[in-house]
């Protein structure tokens, strides 16, 4: 039997299943269904005890005086709005030309309110947005000479997924609460286009398409898109000239003081150049509004000044702390980018901020990747349960 042609659970399963009515004698009856209840019980058990767990470890940090994640000092981007633009651009030339693919290769009806229509047209939009990163990996190092790693796909792997499972652990389970208070509240149940068609067409194939769609290319787009580049551009944007945040500047160009087109001077207290003085690690959670003057002491940390984020001296384009407020604006955008699934935009808004300070703090977008994975896979994992158990018990 071919991919394609595994049974349709909505087309197996009794009309409005509801998983409320398992019984002891239904259970008996069906011995597989026992068993992938009693796995996906143990998987959520184990998610909330990890979740537990998490919130303790960083409760212990805390009152050892131990920030909750450092801030590491970040080199601002080069990009500039006009960069920004581009990709939003390409990405909507990217989805075009994917509904054209679907239409004139794939005799796919976008009109057509048809489930597998829809996940195979969603597949290749993924794929799309895919090619539009590599297209902007590659526009930036033309033009601006940087690599992948400038955005935020670093090499130091092992550090940031164990930063992104932590992280994944602390707020995946805050999310889900979250949506579900909000649609209890407003009694607005959470809709994606992309459940939406799996429910209505449930095959093996459909649902590795929806898979790929969520659970992979989703997080890696999505963050790209607003963690790398809107607001790694936010984010610069205290640190450029008017000309640089518009069109954008190479390094070289903006620490130039004899270029009066990019080079902002910049002012605030700036970090000494001593030769023995390493790159300070700041708290996420403890910004310092102190107004005291920077040391060179290396036992004595240095406190970042909230009006003036510090600067290297040595170097208009040096290592700085980025504000906070570039997290909040990028993440409220991603929420609202959820606009059309209900309220979930709200807690997805929170979701979306947490994600920016995580970025903030890692300059990483791996971390943010992971996490984004974990949600959107839980979220898959838990609704391929739900459709096995209509088709097991629906038999």
């Amino acid at each position: 039997m071919s991919m394609n042609e595994i049974p349709s659970v909505q087309s197996d399963a009794p009309k409005g299943f509801d998983p409320a009515n398992i019984d002891a004698e239904l259970l008996q009856q069906n011995p597989l269904l026992m068993l992938l209840i009693l796995a996906f019980g143990a998987g959520c058990l184990l998610l909330l005890s990890g979740s537990l767990a998490s919130w303790l470890y960083l409760a212990i940090r805390r009152v050892q005086g131990k920030p909750i994640l450092e801030v590491e000092r970040w080199q601002p981007t080069v990009w500039g709005l006009a960069d920004v633009l581009f990709v939003v651009f390409f990405v909507f030339v990217g989805q075009y030309i994917a509904a054209i693919v679907a239409s004139a290769l794939l005799q796919v009806e976008l009109a057509a309110e048809n489930g597998a229509a829809a996940l195979e047209l969603a597949a290749l939009g993924s794929l799309a947005n895919l090619s539009v990163i590599v297209v902007t990996l590659c526009w930036l190092s033309l033009r601006y000479g940087i690599g992948p790693t400038h955005v935020g796909f670093t090499r130091d792997l092992w550090k940031v997924i164990k930063i992104g499972v932590l992280a994944g652990l602390v707020i995946i389970p805050v999310i889900y609460l979250g949506n579900f208070l909000v649609a209890l509240q407003f009694e607005v149940d959470y809709k994606h286009p992309l459940l939406e068609a799996l429910k209505s067409k449930a095959t093996l194939s459909s649902y590795v398409l929806a898979v790929f769609a969520a659970a992979v290319a989703a997080p890696i787009t999505e963050e790209f898109f607003f963690r790398g580049m809107l607001q790694g551009w936010l984010q610069s944007i205290p640190f450029s000239s008017g000309p640089a945040m518009i069109i954008g500047a190479p390094h070289h160009q903006r620490s130039d003081p004899d270029n009066q087109l990019f080079y902002r001077p910049v002012a605030g207290p700036a970090v000494t150049t001593n030769a023995n003085l390493q790159p300070t690690l700041l708290p996420v959670d403890t910004i310092s509004t102190s107004t005291q003057e920077p040391t060179t002491d290396d036992s004595m940390p240095l406190q970042e000044d909230s009006e003036h984020p510090i600067l290297d001296q040595s170097s208009n384009t040096g290592d700085v702390i980025p504000p906070i407020w570039p997290s909040v604006i990028a993440g409220i955008l991603f929420g609202l980018a959820h606009w059309g699934y209900g309220l979930s935009f709200i807690p997805l808004s929170v979701l979306g901020i947490f994600l920016g300070l995580l970025y903030r703090a890692t300059h990483s977008l791996w971390p943010c990747i992971l996490v984004h994975f974990m949600l959107n896979s839980s979220s898959m994992i838990a609704l391929g349960f739900i459709l096995l158990c209509d088709h097991i018990a629906g038999k």
